[in-house]
């Protein structure tokens, strides 16, 4: 118990970054990137923008460092413009963990 308790003492001591803690982002309603992030990586969400068409879903894709992750299809990618809705969408459809 105490090994465990020195070591949280000792990272956050040094501030450790964690691996999807990130500095940057930037967003808006056809896609969001997070980087500067702890593990150097650069992870982005990108949405087909097309037409309006009411009802209809569009397909965004997942990156990390340029490599396809999951896709997911939304109705609504306003919410990619603001960092707690982006963030929260990248972290449940994208299977991230990003904060900042």
């Amino acid at each position: 118990m105490m090994r465990v308790a020195l070591i949280v003492a000792l990272l956050a001591a040094f501030g450790c970054q964690g691996a999807e803690q990130c500095k940057d982002w930037g967003g808006s309603a056809g896609g969001a990137s997070w980087s500067s992030c702890g593990d150097k990586k650069q992870r982005k969400i990108d949405c087909e923008l097309k037409p309006y068409v009411p009802n209809q879903s569009v397909k965004c894709t997942c990156t990390v460092d340029g490599v396809v992750g999951k896709t997911f299809e939304t109705m609504d990618t306003s919410k990619l413009g603001s960092l707690e809705s982006s963030t929260s969408i990248a972290n449940e459809q994208c299977g991230w963990h990003v904060s900042r």
